[in-house]
């Protein structure tokens, strides 16, 4: 037969309150929100940048020789009146993805998307 509601919500809180199952519940945690910071660090740094973060090539201040190119649209502001702002949207993401293959081959860095404008180190 089948256990009746008290036994079923002992059986529960005997499984919950089990020191391993809070055990492997705290590392889960814990190894859900280091990946999460990970990830998101990459996202937000890109791939070359964290792992040159990660290996201390930012401790020391060095010079280093860039060049930074800007990619500014001409007429945006007509452009983005003439369109409306989803149309706009999707052009300027359209933009930004024609040209990013062009940045990637030459081994480019976005180093920030101001407006209508790309950054390019």
């Amino acid at each position: 037969m089948g256990l009746g509601f008290k036994e079923s919500m002992q059986q529960i809180d005997n499984f919950i309150f089990n020191p391993i199952s809070l055990y492997f519940f705290i590392v889960g945690l814990l190894i859900k929100y280091t990946l999460d910071l990970f990830l998101g660090s990459l996202r937000r740094n890109g791939f070359n940048m964290f792992w040159m973060s990660f290996f201390g090539k930012y401790k020391k201040p060095f010079d280093e020789n860039r060049i930074f190119i800007f990619l500014d649209l001409v007429s945006s502001t007509q452009y983005s009146q003439k369109l409306g702002h989803e149309k706009y949207s999707a052009f300027l993401q359209e933009c930004f993805y024609t040209i990013s293959s062009s940045i990637v081959n030459n081994r480019g860095i976005v180093y920030q998307f101001v407006s209508d404008e790309v950054v390019v180190t």
